[in-house]
């Protein structure tokens, strides 16, 4: 839960927080330096005026203080049926949509489509990646195309020639084809400031980047107030940033994850692995047998995963999807967007 923020003086750069009228708590904080556990410290009493005043807050002051405000009453949990046999290549969840590209390598989306983040263009795709309101593609002449919310920059890619691209909380980083990392967006704590050298992937979190270098270790930059951006020691195939902790799969095929650590969203199982995915409070792993196991909080059984063999998985903000290993989707958890919902 999330607390309710009221109004905001930029101009003594203080902000007053009001839960009831006898509450009353002060924060003297800028407004680039407010920390999300400062926004995210309740909204106990009221949540529909919460949701309202974090529009007031997004207005004011950007928007990397996380999801607007959800409860858990009106939502439903869904094990979406597969979808037609053979008919996705790949993948990815994000906030309330989900994004895949078929077999004939074009793009769809579905669920929350505000901000026309699950408009996807027409074309052929190699990849696609679904982030809080935006999304990106990988075309099949290595350009990329995003859609959705554009209030910073995240939709505006750069030109030239990229082999993935990872779209994360209103700004997006990808891997140019020289294996340069180019991020664009909303760089609120450097979060979008990559480092120089080479890359053979990268994940845009929501506060916090992390990427694989050519040498196989691990460097993440942006947020660090939970340890998400100290990546541990070693060598690793591949790397996921969720909100405020990372995880990734070393290459002995075992997974690590550092950060915050309150819903036990970075106590991964033991065995090998072959990819792992982060979302905001749960994450998600392909065994080396195809099987998925899912790690963290579960309300809305984002981590019951059904059976099946699956050649990846994604992890959004409260719902899960894979492909298995037949080329079907199958998505799981919260679906009171669709967002669990693949379309045939």
């Amino acid at each position: 839960m999330q607390k309710l923020l009221l109004p905001i003086v930029l101009a003594v750069s203080v902000v007053l927080v009001a839960c009831e009228p006898h509450e009353l708590a002060w924060w003297s904080s800028t407004a680039e330096d407010l920390e999300q556990d400062d926004y995210n410290a309740g909204c106990e009493h009221d949540m529909e005026a919460c949701i309202r005043a974090r529009e007031r807050l997004t207005t004011a002051i950007g928007d990397d203080y996380g999801p607007t405000p959800t409860t858990t009453t009106t939502t439903k949990t869904t094990t979406a049926p597969p979808s037609p046999v053979g008919g996705w290549r790949s993948v990815s969840a994000g906030e309330d949509h989900s994004c895949g590209v078929r077999a004939d390598s074009t793009v769809t989306c579905w669920g929350d489509n505000s901000f026309m983040k699950a408009d996807a263009p027409s074309g052929e795709f190699t990849s696609v990646s679904a982030g809080t309101r935006h999304s990106c593609g990988v075309r099949t002449d290595s350009t990329v195309t995003c859609w959705g919310r554009n209030n910073d920059g995240e939709g505006d890619a750069p030109g030239g020639e990229f082999t993935s691209v990872s779209a994360g909380n209103n700004y997006s980083c990808g891997v140019r084809a020289d294996s340069t990392v180019t991020c664009w967006g909303l760089n609120n704590r450097g979060k979008a400031d990559a480092p120089g050298g080479t890359f053979t992937s990268v994940s845009a979190g929501h506060g916090h980047s992390c990427g694989v270098r050519a040498d196989g270790t691990v460097a993440c930059w942006g947020r660090n107030n939970h340890g998400q951006a100290d990546a541990p020691g070693g060598t690793f195939t591949s790397v996921a940033t969720g909100e405020d902790y990372s995880c990734g799969v070393r290459t002995n095929g075992t997974v690590a994850c550092w950060g915050l650590n309150d819903d036990r969203q970075t106590d991964a199982p033991g065995g090998t692995f072959t990819s792992v995915s982060t979302g905001t409070m749960h994450s998600c792993g392909v065994r080396a047998d195809g099987s998925t196991t899912c790690w963290g909080l579960n309300d809305n059984g984002r981590t019951d995963v059904p059976n099946g063999t699956f050649t990846s998985v994604a992890t959004g903000a409260m719902h899960s999807c894979g492909v298995l290993t037949d080329g079907t989707v199958a998505c799981w958890g919260n679906n009171d967007g669709g967002q669990a919902g693949p379309p045939e």
